[in-house]
């Protein structure tokens, strides 16, 4: 793209007079998912897979080319305001993941070891909310008006219907842009009511994963029943698995596994280290 074009771009943002276009969702068998991809990630590398009620075919959710790089704008930008950071290579919040597995190893000897996956919550947050956690952020300018258009789009797919069964409710399912408006309300929040519920509990959170480990001397209890009496507290929804010394290890985020050594200890690695 040429150096006028990204002028353009910029100035219709600012003015606020860009116009996302709706997104595109291409249905492709699994068997030729590879070489899709191949050919699509170097002019769209921000796409969103998906599966349905086709055990053989994978969803795959596009933004129209320059609303990619507008997109990618936008999560760029949220990430440096909601961390207080830019990240250290790109633009996605994976530049993150190594932090969060050295502080769940920080977590050292616990008697036992919860896994609560939040993904489902992206089918139930409104809109509403999502634009009232961003809008501390950017303001109610240009900004905040793109990001509530981005929220309203509809997903077309190449016949030209409208597939409202792709989405994930109020949070269109388009790669790292879904991701950081994710993480940002879930910051304020899980992350900053779960210490008032159970306080002096360690957890740690990445996207929609979040270990959270007890001891038999916490002053207040972590269960399965408490996590779920939470999540309902908070409006979101989750699953919850849990973990003890010698138990089978954890998925954990980035194809990696987590579980408690010999001494209680928490650790992660690869499945082939483990195996």
């Amino acid at each position: 793209m040429s150096r006028n074009r990204l002028a353009v771009i910029q100035q219709k943002i600012l003015s606020g007079l860009y116009v996302l276009s709706p997104l595109q969702v291409k249905f492709i068998k699994k068997a030729d998912l590879t070489l899709f991809l191949r050919d699509t990630l170097p002019d769209c590398p921000d796409i969103m897979l998906g599966t349905g009620s086709d055990p053989d075919m994978i969803s795959v959710v596009m933004p129209e080319k320059e609303d990619l790089l507008v997109l990618m704008g936008l999560s760029l930008m949220l990430f440096r305001l909601s961390h207080g950071r830019l990240p250290k290579d790109g633009y996605r919040l994976e530049n993150l993941v190594d932090s969060f597995y050295y502080d769940l190893q920080q977590m050292g000897k616990v008697d036992r070891l919860y896994r609560l996956d939040l993904m489902a919550s992206l089918r139930i947050i409104p809109i509403s909310l999502i634009l009232d956690k961003v809008k501390p952020f950017v303001g109610d300018g240009s900004v905040y008006k793109l990001i509530s258009s981005f929220l309203f789009l509809p997903i077309i797919d190449d016949n030209g219907n409208h597939r409202s069964d792709i989405s994930f409710g109020g949070m269109p399912p388009v790669g790292e842009i879904t991701r950081v408006l994710f993480n940002i309300v879930l910051m304020d929040i899980f992350d900053r009511e779960f210490p008032k519920r159970f306080p002096g509990i360690a957890f740690s959170r990445f996207i929609n994963e979040v270990f959270i480990s007890t001891r038999g001397n916490d002053e207040v209890i972590f269960d399965e029943k408490a996590g779920y009496a939470l999540l309902e507290e908070l409006s979101l929804a989750g699953k919850i698995v849990s973990i003890g010394s010698g138990d089978d290890p954890l998925p954990c985020y980035y194809r990696k596994i987590l579980f408690l050594d010999s001494d209680s200890k928490v650790h992660v690695c690869n499945p082939i280290e483990y195996y």
